[in-house]
């Protein structure tokens, strides 16, 4: 996730998911949640401008008719401050959702070197345990990488690795004594089909 890209169309999508999971106004039963943002630094390139259905007047009607506190709420904030910080101040989720906003980054590390990467794999460690002790007691935690789940071209000490969450670093879900029930953003490439991927990521899963 990068905060530039707050209130982009996929944000639409995942927090009305999520709402509906979360929220007394969707569920007789909402669920605790919590969120792990994998935070990236902003990169100076021309995305995060998915954010025409907020401004065509034939869309506007049909998405405030999926959630018009969700929609409202996203158009105020792509016209303000685009920070996840603001999302999580909004009002959107119920107020015993928790949040994990410090920034994934190797910046300032150096990559050569058996040491480097020892210390950039140590870096990424600590930054999930802290993550994962705070959603210890959610029912629902949601991962949000910037592009989903791991590559294999991205190595975790890779300088973009960030970007990625890594199978191993779910496992240890399974292994609470709470049960967690796990959402993760996982951005579909544009030469890959959507059901493909996503019976190829289900089957990553089972092993």
């Amino acid at each position: 996730m990068q905060n530039k890209y707050v209130g982009d169309i996929g944000d639409f999508w995942k927090y009305g998911l999520l709402r509906r999971l979360t929220c007394p106004e969707f569920t007789n039963s909402p669920l605790s949640l919590g969120v792990i943002w994998y935070l990236f630094d902003d990169e100076n390139n021309q995305d995060g401008k998915k954010i025409g259905y907020l401004k065509d007047e034939k869309k506007i009607a049909k998405f405030r008719q999926c959630d018009a506190h969700l929609f409202n709420t996203l158009q105020g904030i792509v016209n303000g401050k685009r920070d996840v910080s603001v999302i999580e101040q909004s009002g959107l989720f119920p107020s015993n959702t928790v949040f994990f906003s410090d920034i994934l980054s190797y910046e300032g590390m150096s990559p050569h070197g058996e040491v480097a990467r020892h210390r950039r794999l140590k870096h990424r460690s600590d930054w999930v345990k802290k993550g994962f002790n705070l959603t210890c007691k959610s029912e629902i935690v949601f991962f949000d990488p910037d592009n989903g789940l791991e590559i294999q071209s991205e190595e975790k000490h890779h300088k973009n690795a960030p970007k990625y969450v890594y199978w191993d670093e779910i496992a240890p879900l399974q292994e609470r004594e709470r049960k967690q029930s796990v959402v993760i953003y996982q951005h579909c490439g544009q030469n890959e089909k959507h059901d493909k991927l996503i019976r190829k990521r289900c089957n990553e899963a089972k092993e």
